[in-house]
C-alpha cells in the first residue's frame, strides 16, 4: 500500500490546484494539521474578508503579485515613469484558486476598480485612477506559485506521511466553493503602507 506522501505528490503533479486543494484540506483536517489548513484555506477560497481563516496576522503573499496598469474612467493609462514608484504597477490578487484559474482563459486584458488604491494614489501622486489593468498571462506564474509553495509544505512533512497509509480519506467529489463575483488585488502601499495594506485590506469598510 503506498503512503499518503506518495499519494499526494501524485495527486499534485496530475490535478489543477482547484482540485488538489480541496482533497489536502480534508488530510490536514484529519492529521489536525492546522497551519496547513490555515495555508489551503486562504489560497482556495482567497484572502478574502470574508474567509474566517484571514486572522489579522495574515499578509497577502508577495508571490500572488502581477504586473499592469492603472487607468482613470477615459481608459487614459497612468504611466509610472520613476523606477522607485515601479511597485505601484503592481498588484496582488486576493482570488482563490478556481477564479484564477479561470482567468487564464481570457480572451483580453483583465480589469477591476481599485478604490482604495485609487485614493492612496490620488492622495500621494496626485492623479486620479479607477481601474487595475493586467494580462491573464500573468495568472499562470501566479498557480505556478502556489503549486511551488504547496510541494514545499507536503514535502516538509514527508516524514509524518510516509508513515501513513493511504486511505480513502481524500475521496474524489464535488468540491463546492463560495466565490465572489469579482477580483480585488492587493499591492499598493507607497512603502510605508505596503504591510498595512497586505493585511486585512476591506475590513471595517
Amino acid at each position: 500500500m503506498s503512503s499518503r506522501y506518495d499519494q499526494l505528490i501524485s495527486m499534485m503533479d496530475e490535478l489543477p490546484l482547484s482540485k488538489s486543494l480541496p482533497k489536502i484540506l480534508r488530510m490536514s483536517q484529519e492529521l489536525r494539521d492546522y497551519e496547513l489548513e490555515k495555508w489551503v484555506r486562504l489560497e482556495l477560497h482567497g484572502y478574502w474578508d470574508t474567509n474566517a481563516a484571514l486572522t489579522e496576522d495574515v499578509v497577502v503573499p508577495e508571490y500572488r503579485t502581477v504586473a499592469g496598469y492603472y487607468t482613470d474612467d477615459y481608459g487614459r493609462k497612468l504611466v509610472i515613469s520613476d523606477p522607485d514608484l515601479g511597485f505601484v504597477s503592481q498588484i496582488r490578487l486576493l482570488s482563490g484558486v478556481v477564479e484564477l484559474e479561470g482567468m487564464t482563459g481570457s480572451a483580453g486584458p483583465l480589469a477591476f476598480r481599485v478604490p482604495g488604491f485609487a485614493e492612496l494614489i490620488r492622495k500621494h501622486l496626485k492623479v486620479e485612477v479607477t481601474t487595475f489593468n493586467f494580462s491573464p498571462k500573468t495568472i499562470p506564474p501566479v498557480l505556478e506559485a502556489i503549486r511551488s509553495r504547496l510541494s514545499d509544505h507536503i514535502v516538509a512533512r514527508k516524514k509524518r506521511l510516509l508513515e501513513t497509509a493511504s486511505e480513502p480519506t481524500i475521496p474524489e467529489s464535488e468540491d463546492i466553493l463560495v466565490l465572489r463575483p469579482n477580483i480585488y488585488g492587493i499591492g499598493f502601499d507607497l512603502k510605508a503602507l505596503l504591510r498595512k495594506f497586505h493585511k486585512r485590506s476591506s475590513k471595517g469598510k
